[in-house]
């Protein structure tokens, strides 16, 4: 009896191993599909609000990807893996995937991680399909510009450095959406640049943000990831 009951276990097991076999060949096959689906991954960094201030200097990535969710009609999901919301748009020619992180600034790495791990995919994939753009701001830049950067240093901004962990590489592009320096436009003091990147603009100058840069980023944006020479591609600088 007992001969019998191991026999009839192991085939058992080998008829869920076979058809157990086609669903993982099926299921890399879609992972597959999802990835060469989607051109570019935009990604905004932010603290999400009520973390900090809605119009503070640190938000301006997630600002900048508010208005261009909006101008594309996207629809947001959350996604639980990723703690993150996430919308599949197309603009123009390019198909983008946006990631709305409900992470804290600088753990923005742990998003791009779980996206790629969910969609079984890497950096070098994403560079052949488009790219990962990932729209901040930037304390060496003048308030009131922006331009384009195709890799190259993380500059001390620790949402970078965590999205470049995530990567392995520094190998993405970037938005860099300029806020200046606190006191003399040069500190570099960090008693001086926490709660100025933390402290929120005037609403006159958040009126003056979105005419001057946040909506002519959009066309930007998507002349950006429809273009082949990226890394010398510039606005408003």
């Amino acid at each position: 009896i007992a001969l019998c009951v191991s026999i009839s276990l192991i085939c058992s097991v080998r008829i869920l191993i076979t058809l157990c076999q086609p669903c993982s060949s099926i299921m890399a096959t879609v992972a597959a599909r999802a990835t060469d689906s989607i051109h570019w991954v935009v990604v905004g960094l932010g603290n999400p609000w009520p973390i900090a201030s809605r119009t503070s200097r640190h938000n301006f990535g997630l600002l900048q990807l508010e208005r261009l969710a909006n101008k594309l009609n996207a629809t947001w999901k959350f996604s639980f893996s990723m703690l993150a919301y996430t919308a599949n748009v197309e603009a123009g020619e390019s198909r983008l995937k946006l990631v709305w992180p409900m992470v804290p600034y600088n753990a923005t790495g742990f998003c791009i991680r779980k996206l790629l791990q969910n969609q079984r995919s890497s950096l070098e994939e994403w560079k052949e399909s488009g790219g990962i753009l990932v729209l901040h701001d930037d304390l060496d830049k003048p308030f009131f510009s922006s331009s384009f950067k195709n890799g190259g240093s993380c500059g001390g901004n620790n949402g970078l450095l965590s999205v470049s962990e995530a990567f392995g590489s520094n190998a993405f592009h970037r938005l860099r959406i300029g806020i200046g320096r606190p006191g003399d436009g040069k500190s570099r003091d960090p008693k001086l640049i926490v709660p100025y990147v933390l402290g929120k603009i005037s609403e006159a100058d958040e009126h003056k943000l979105i005419e001057m840069v946040l909506e002519p980023n959009i066309e930007a944006i998507i002349a950006y990831c429809a273009k082949s020479e990226k890394s010398n591609y510039k606005v408003n600088t």
